[in-house]
């Protein structure tokens, strides 16, 4: 017998008036409330952004830990800035691994 099943998947959207209670080292929290909305409120692309603009006011390279490759820098800043998907392509020992760690430390 062939059973079909029909999946609907919707973005859930938890707002203050349906959202369950939610308990933080046994203790009911208010996740509404400023201390918290970090927490909920932001993408991780929006962390992303905010981290790259208080490297950029601090005059600081996020990827100080790729020497070189100027070029390449800017195009990840400005990917990451966009919000836009990044796909490193090269041989062995051109830096792939060392930027995508660099980009897990903007998080």
């Amino acid at each position: 017998m062939l059973m079909e099943y029909e999946y609907i998947f919707e973005e859930v959207e938890v707002k203050k008036d349906s959202s369950p209670l939610f308990t933080l080292n046994g203790e009911e929290i208010d996740i509404w409330s400023d201390e918290y909305v970090n927490y909920h409120s932001k993408s991780i692309a929006d962390y992303v952004k905010e981290k790259l603009l208080e490297f950029e006011n601090a005059g600081i390279d996020p990827f100080n830990e790729i020497v070189g490759k100027n070029i390449e820098k800017e195009m990840v800043k400005n990917a990451l800035m966009s919000g836009s998907n990044i796909l490193f392509k090269g041989r062995k020992g051109y830096g792939k691994t060392t930027f995508s760690k660099t980009m897990v430390k903007l998080l």
